[in-house]
């Protein structure tokens, strides 16, 4: 924690004299606090391996991929033998559902320099026994937060020397910024990323906790979703259609059943004369409304989803 708060110093020192001429005049915390904030859509959860996960393992992992990658004809070929996998922990669900399903051979045999995963973005609690029983003992999970996309914060709780970006904690319930040497165990704090390219902050959702030195990822303030697909909570709005309560429930993947889906709960004045037609129009209108909902889709990450009826009040 001490060496990541000297890397933090230093970045911000590197943030300043990049705008020397805005700080002639005030403290650095005063010109962070002139820099407007701007709010975005979360990052996606763990896109690439970089230098932080990659020096964790011992053996230098020069064959890894992110999980949504098209790796099982190259895999069934006996092109890749990988050493680490990078995504979503739905996406590691589904990539090695897809490549024991094509090549009959489990990924332990396919891939002997098989070390570990790297995975986030999500409530990890859900998936983490399908995990386990799917890759069975000695493969290593690491878990990661990226406020933005491009940027870790911490690696299994622990905070990255991190020499390009700096990270300011806004309490959740009100106050102001603080460095990474001021923050305080118990209180969930917005993270927000400036760099020396910028003269912006940006917010990307993400809230943490701290314990004992250690990050903890809270959740995502503008996702309301549980795979990864970065659900807005407008979007669930926009599809709810005549529905007087509406709900989209995760069903979680399993070592048996690696692929989740939504479970749709809803209750109507009038109910729809075919419950198969509307659960298909909210999935077609979840893939108009979010990008990666349909990239998801389209991959085989999620099954469609299924509606429940309701009974109003219930």
């Amino acid at each position: 924690m001490r060496r990541a708060i000297r890397s933090q110093r230093r970045a911000l020192d590197h943030l300043l004299r990049r705008r020397a001429s805005e700080t002639k005049t005030g403290s650095p915390q005063e010109y962070l606090r002139r820099m407007p904030i701007r709010e975005g859509p979360p990052a996606l959860p763990v896109e690439a391996a970089d230098d932080h996960i990659l020096r964790r393992f011992r053996r230098r992992a020069r064959r890894w991929f992110v999980a949504d990658s098209a790796v099982v004809p190259a895999t069934a070929a006996g092109q890749h033998d990988l050493t680490v996998i990078v995504g979503s922990p739905p996406h590691v669900l589904a990539a090695i559902e897809r490549v024991e399903h094509a090549t009959c051979s489990a990924v332990r045999d396919l891939w002997p320099s098989f070390r570990g995963m790297a995975v986030g973005g999500v409530d990890l609690q859900p998936f983490s026994e399908a995990l386990r029983l799917r890759v069975g003992p000695g493969i290593v999970r690491i878990e990661v937060i990226q406020p933005i996309t491009g940027v870790t914060l911490a690696l299994d709780g622990r905070v990255v020397v991190e020499n390009r970006a700096y990270f300011e904690f806004v309490p959740a319930a009100g106050g102001a910024a603080c460095g990474l040497a001021d923050v305080r165990d118990g209180p969930v704090y917005r993270v927000l990323v400036s760099s020396g390219e910028d003269t912006w902050r940006h917010d990307g959702g993400e809230l943490v906790r701290f314990n004992s030195g250690r990050v903890e990822r809270v959740g995502n303030r503008f996702d309301c979703g549980a795979f990864g697909e970065r659900l807005l909570r407008e979007q669930v709005e926009g599809v709810r259609g005549d529905a007087t309560e509406f709900q989209l429930v995760p069903e979680y993947p399993t070592a048996k059943a690696p692929v989740g889906r939504y479970r749709i709960e809803a209750a109507y004045d009038s109910v729809p004369p075919d419950l198969v037609k509307e659960a298909r129009r909210v999935d077609a209108q979840l893939m108009a409304a979010n990008e990666v909902y349909r990239w998801l889709r389209e991959g085989a990450v999620l099954h469609a989803p299924v509606l429940h009826l309701q009974h109003r009040g219930a």
